[in-house]
């Protein structure tokens, strides 16, 4: 089966961290797949991993001014449109069976060894400011040769006063 994790660092064991944005938001390339991109945002609020930029010279063209400690501020037009994506954006979240027929035999194996309730973000070909978001509940994975990812999140368990209550 594969290995659910619950920490977003988690997601990229081969990673090169590029910087933190100004509101503490971490930036990483994964390396798995060589170091060419695209560069993630490991967002904390809310908590998501986004596609900030398709390689690092495009993020040099968003954020020029990268200080020598590598925080980088990313405009506000970047910040609105990472917001818009995340809230609309949902068009990447497929069930296993639909990813099993958009991903094909290559991701046959990885795609068996998760839980039938995984829901499959496919990441590969999508645009900078395309991600997923998490609650605090939420597990999940990476396929190790591509930007696609896999997450569960179990449904809420009622609260102490609906338990109480009803």
């Amino acid at each position: 089966m594969t290995t659910l994790v619950d920490n977003p660092w988690n997601l990229f064991p081969q990673h090169r961290h590029l910087g933190t944005e100004e509101s503490g938001n971490e930036i990483v390339v994964d390396t798995a797949s060589g170091d060419a991109g695209p560069l993630f945002g490991l967002w904390h609020d809310p908590p998501a991993v986004v596609i900030l930029a398709r390689n690092e010279q495009e993020l040099r063209a968003l954020a020029p001014d990268m200080s020598a400690d590598n925080t980088i501020t990313l405009p506000a037009a970047v910040h609105a449109r990472l917001d818009a994506a995340l809230l609309w954006g949902r068009s990447n979240a497929m069930t296993i069976d639909a990813a099993r027929s958009k991903l094909g035999i290559a991701y046959a194996d990885w795609l068996s060894g998760l839980p039938p309730d995984a829901t499959i973000h496919d990441l590969r070909a999508a645009e900078p400011g395309t991600g997923f978001e998490w609650t605090d509940r939420t597990t999940f994975t990476c396929h190790p040769a591509s930007a696609v990812f896999a997450s569960v999140t179990p449904p809420a368990k009622p609260g102490f006063f609906k338990r109480l209550f009803g």
